[in-house]
């Protein structure tokens, strides 16, 4: 008699993956602003498009969060 045999596949349970956040940001000369959460990464961009290609090819094909602001961060004093 033969007995099943379970195989994990990759691609049937694919381990959890971490995602990559960001912030999007417009400054007041109108530029966007993207930034890692860690503060690590990050550029200047004259167009939105850009910013955000710039953040997917950072996560390196994780799955991206993008948070969206009105200005740059505030300083905390």
């Amino acid at each position: 008699m033969a007995t099943a045999v379970a195989i994990a596949h990759p691609w049937l349970h694919p381990a959890p993956q971490r995602k990559s956040v960001f912030r999007l940001y417009r400054t007041s000369a109108g530029r966007w602003c993207v930034s890692s959460a860690d503060g690590l990464t990050g550029g200047t961009f004259f167009d939105h498009d850009q910013a955000i290609r710039f953040a997917r090819r950072e996560s390196t094909g994780a799955p991206i969060l993008v948070r969206r602001g009105d200005s740059a961060p505030r300083a905390a004093i």
